[in-house]
């Protein structure tokens, strides 16, 4: 299977802001990022999967593509009860037992990082069961950390060190 990966184009957002299934709003340069997105995809995809997240929708709406499946195993890692608050305004008690433990501890209602790989690890093993030759994916940095990580067969520790970027197509067979 050859499976093509997108991230969502550029977003607004606030320095020091706690981002990952919050919606913050699409920058100015919605449409010049995402008909270059438009200029470089093949069109022919046998399934496009995309993250329910509006930032995402947006643009699988945009390139047109049809019968997209809205899948929330492609949604990025949930803080849970601090999405959309500052760092500043979380207990910092609670936030140093978190960033000390992240792989295993879940900020409150969000899920743990090695949670949300598992999530997307097991997206990844149902997609190998169908049978689609070719499928683009719409999503977001963490996921597509987590899937070249998964693919590339990487040490989980490297995760942050992935760096991913806007308008780019990331592509694998598995």
């Amino acid at each position: 299977m050859e499976i093509h990966i997108i991230r969502h184009t550029k977003t607004i957002k606030e320095k020091n802001r706690i981002y990952g299934r919050f919606d913050p709003p699409l920058a100015d340069t919605f449409y010049q990022e995402a008909m270059q997105y438009k200029q470089i995809l093949d069109q022919n995809y046998d399934k496009v999967f995309c993250s329910p997240l509006e930032r995402c929708k947006r643009l699988a709406e945009f390139l047109g593509f049809r019968d997209v499946i809205y899948e929330p195993s492609l949604m990025e890692y949930s803080y849970g009860d601090w999405e959309n608050k500052r760092w500043d305004e979380i207990n910092p008690k609670e936030l140093q037992h978190w960033m000390e433990n992240y792989y295993h501890v879940a900020p409150p209602n969000g899920e743990s990082f090695l949670g949300f790989h598992e999530r997307v690890t097991n997206f990844i093993n149902s997609l190998q069961k169908t049978p689609y030759d070719k499928v683009l994916l719409i999503t977001h940095q963490g996921v597509i950390r987590s899937m070249i990580v998964l693919f590339e067969n990487l040490p989980l520790e490297k995760f942050f060190e992935i760096s991913i970027e806007h308008g780019k197509v990331y592509s694998y067979k598995i």
